[in-house]
């Protein structure tokens, strides 16, 4: 598996870049949207007089300069993520009431918001954010300097304690000690977090559509990480959960996103520990991820269920601590000496001046901090990965027990510089973090380490730093100036569009296509009206044998031989000469008419092949792969074999195959069921099949593919195939059949019968099937579809089940036909064979 210079598996950052510049250009649309409402709240305001904002105002400005931030972060696009990091920092002081806004400090934001599209405009065209912003960036700074609150946010796990705390603390990565009194409930990590109400319902729909692939994508990870389980794919399962998190904080729905920060934050830990993803670590995630499913499908409902999540961020944290077992110090703790910690940490570094390199320091809680005691337990484990644990105060061993705690003091010995000391301990709740060379503070120097730490290239006159790399989220952050290579390829521009817009054209193409035909009927019609090619040929040798015969009459009266039947005769022809001449000028009228016909038909063969084409692209644009919906199945199966200790395979075919996405949305149920009844069912154990002579494991194919105008779907296993006689027996007791029936049906039949309602051969009920439900759900539910389902069975060998469907809903391609007087629509799929009948 190869990787890119940020150490994420390549085509990482392709796959989620078209995603970023579309959610980028929503995100600042919005923060354009929610200025405009802020300035205009600044110019209402009275001169001198502070400015009131709304929280919800504050927060989603917040919200959604810090999503773009992290995106950007993970891309490597260190410009955008430089302006935004500023911006941030801005709607993060005045939202805590620690900067006012004004008029000149909203026009900055408004010329940052500028600059971020421009910087999103460059990159979607030439594929690099190398724009300069530094101007903005500094009167932004300047105006946060000037207020006192100015604040650099090196690590993105800063920002994310900041984004959480707009509701509550973290919890931490240690379950609560719980009573054993079964009146005692457990403890609500989600008390307080709700969902922010009136978010606009479009971006709840892109949402809902990201937030579901994305989980697919999450799923699909676990379940080939529980086979194999490999340090690479945390750093996708951590892209995937870090997209989740900021799109559910963007849009304000808080409880998903407190409960996928803190997946996130159990991902990072493992990444860095290099500690590979476990049995019951995956378990947990996957009902994470079921959780998060189910919480989407109430969200289209307008009733989103979050319930679970509270006991989920519990297993969450149960896992997490089986993963990292923390070994247990022999410490013995001091006096804290006061409020002052600096003379226990001078008496630590006395103790431990030997050890080699030691540092001590303390945290200093926020005031108040509930369970204070068990944060500081948290911080001795996350010391316990980095080094040797060698004093605290409070001890490890009893800190989960103090409720009230201000400063927590400790000694580890590491080969770790003090800034990485820092990120591990400066968590949520922490207020003050020092930390200080044991060897300095001896010698006097209070200065703390990382301010003592030696300059760096970046630091001193004249020199260019080097290429450097800092750690976001356990992914190494590319340098500046190097964030994304400038001859790449643009990525694909990409549209969202409600698929009520795509049915609504679909319906227009059909009408269009009906139109067509109606045209090119009534040029038939036209057609069959006028006169053939001959006819103007016939008139004309009439019209010159009449001119003869008058020619012939007016000869013979000049000789002398003019008769009255003889006069008669020629001005009866004079006559019909006139009459003929005057037809002849209608005629060529007509003739211009005949020549329109055939442009008509000329447009209306035009007319065709636009409205092809527009059926055609309208087809194109609704079909989607059906590889997503079936890896879905690969977690299906996973179940299945843990549940009932099987061996399966699934294997998986044609999944690049496109059906409509309506179609593809309603075949999860039926597919669900077949699948589940195949693994169940169809398959044997492990030493059933060995019994029979076959591989200890089973396969189970899924396959998809075109035959003309349809799909075929196929679900086939290998298991020991449908038993046509207690089938029989079954539809006999169950009243479907009578016996007499029963003795007279061939196999083929008889396996139809597990089409009926309420059939089913399970010997016990399980959680998987045995209700007496399903089968007859998958026909109805692909008859619905317009599509049939059928069955085949060799009896030992295995059972497989095909799906036949049309390529769409919407237009369907039909035969005419003129039956007594009555037209009848046919639809071509029906047709077999199409013969002349004699009268």
């Amino acid at each position: 598996m190869t990787t890119d210079n940020c150490g994420r598996p390549d085509g990482a950052l392709d796959e989620i870049l078209s995603d970023f510049l579309d959610e980028a250009a929503l995100l600042l649309d919005r923060l354009n949207e929610d200025l405009l409402v802020l300035d205009e709240c600044v110019r209402t305001c009275e001169e001198g007089e502070s400015t009131r904002y709304e929280a919800a105002l504050m927060n989603s400005m917040f919200r959604s300069a810090h999503s773009i931030k992290g995106l950007s972060a993970m891309l490597g696009l260190m410009n955008i993520n430089r302006l935004t990091h500023s911006v941030e920092n801005v709607f993060d002081a005045a939202r805590n009431a620690q900067f006012n806004l004004d008029r000149s400090t909203v026009q900055v934001l408004f010329e940052a918001v500028d600059k971020l599209a421009a910087m999103v405009a460059l990159l979607r065209c030439e594929g690099h954010d190398d724009l300069d912003a530094r101007g903005v960036i500094e009167a932004l700074q300047s105006a946060l300097q000037a207020a006192g609150c100015d604040r650099p946010v090196t690590t993105q796990a800063d920002a994310e304690a900041a984004l959480d705390a707009i509701h509550t603390q973290d919890p931490p990565l240690t379950p609560e000690p719980t009573s054993s009194s079964s009146e005692t409930p457990a403890r609500d990590y989600f008390a307080g977090i709700d969902d922010e109400a009136g978010a606009p319902a479009k971006y709840l729909a892109i949402f809902i559509d990201e937030t579901e692939m994305a989980l697919d994508a999450f799923t699909e990870i676990l379940v080939s990480t529980d086979r194999s389980a490999t340090i690479e794919t945390l750093a996708s399962l951590l892209i995937t959960v870090h997209r989740i998190k900021g799109s559910a904080a963007s849009v304000g729905l808080q409880r998903p996103a407190k409960l996928t920060h803190l997946m996130e934050d159990i991902l990072q830990e493992l990444g860095d520990a290099h500690v590979p993803l476990q049995g019951d670590m995956v378990d947990v995630m996957l009902r994470c991820a079921d959780a998060l499913r189910l919480y989407l499908a109430g969200l289209k409902q307008g009733a989103p269920r979050s319930e679970s999540f509270s006991s989920l961020a519990t297993e969450l944290l149960l896992a997490h601590g089986a993963a990292f077992p923390a070994p247990k110090p022999n410490v013995k703790p001091l006096s804290t000496g006061g409020d002052d910690p600096l003379p226990l940490l001078q008496a630590y570094a006395e103790r431990f001046a030997h050890a080699g390199s030691v540092i001590v320091g303390y945290v200093r809680f926020v005031p108040g901090l509930a369970l204070a005691g068990l944060k500081a337990q948290l911080i001795y484990q996350k010391l316990l990965h980095v080094g040797e644990l060698l004093e605290s105060s409070p001890a490890i061993d009893n800190a989960d027990e103090i409720d009230t705690l201000e400063v927590a003091c400790f000694a580890v010995a590491t080969e770790q510089p003090a800034d990485a000391l820092k990120g591990k301990v400066n968590v949520a709740g922490v207020s003050e973090v020092q930390l200080f060379a044991a060897t300095t503070l001896l010698a006097g120097d209070t200065r703390p380490a990382a301010a003592a730490a030696r300059p760096t290239a970046a630091s001193l006159p004249g020199k260019e730093p080097a290429a450097q790399h800092r750690m976001v989220n356990g992914v190494a952050e590319p340098a500046a100036g190097k964030s994304r290579n400038q001859g790449e390829a643009k990525p694909n521009e990409t549209l969202r569009v409600d698929i009520e817009r795509l049915d609504q054209l679909m319906n227009l193409a059909g009408q269009l296509v009906i139109s067509k035909a109606r045209f090119a009927q009534i040029g038939e019609g036209l057609k069959e009206t006028l006169f053939g090619k001959q006819t103007p040929q016939l008139l004309a040798n009439v019209a010159a044998q009449s001119k003869k015969l008058l020619e012939q009459t007016e000869a013979a009266s000049a000789k002398g031989k003019s008769t009255p039947e003889l006069e008669a005769i020629r001005s009866q022809a004079r006559r019909m000469a006139a009459n003929l001449e005057a037809i002849q000028r209608e005629l060529s009228r007509a003739t211009h008419t005949r020549n329109r016909v055939n442009e008509l038909f000329e447009a209306v063969h035009q007319l065709d092949r636009v409205a092809a084409g527009i059926q055609k692209s309208i087809m194109d644009t609704r079909m989607v792969p059906i590889g997503p919906l079936f890896g879905r199945f690969k977690r299906v199966i996973r179940d299945i074999t843990r549940l009932n200790s099987k061996d399966i395979n699934l294997v998986v075919r044609g999944e690049k195959t496109e059906l409509d996405k309506r179609m593809i949305d309603e075949l999860g149920d039926p597919l669900i069921h077949m699948v589940r009844n195949s693994a169940d069912h169809g398959i044997e154990s492990p030493e059933a099949r060995r019994k029979a002579g076959k591989s200890p494991q089973g396969t189970l194919t899924l396959d998809a593919f075109h035959r003309g105008n349809n799909i075929i779907i196929q679900v086939c296993d290998d298991g020991k195939g449908l038993d046509q006689a207690r089938i029989l027996a079954k539809a006999i007791e169950k009243n479907l059949v009578l016996p007499a029936e029963a003795e007279r049906m061939t196999p083929q039949q008889a396996y139809q019968l597990i089409w009926e309602p309420g059939f089913s051969t399970a010997e016990k009920i399980t959680e998987i099937s045995g209700r007496g439900m399903g089968m007859d759900i998958v026909r109805s539910k692909i008859e619905e579809l317009n599509g049939t389902v059928e069955v085949d069975s060799i009896p030992g060998q295995g059972t497989t089940f095909t799906i036949k469907l049309p390529l769409t809903l919407a237009i369907l391609p039909s035969l005419m036909a003129d039956i007594d007087g009555d037209v009848f629509a046919l639809p071509v799929e029906s047709i077999v064979e199409i013969v002349n009948v004699p009268a």
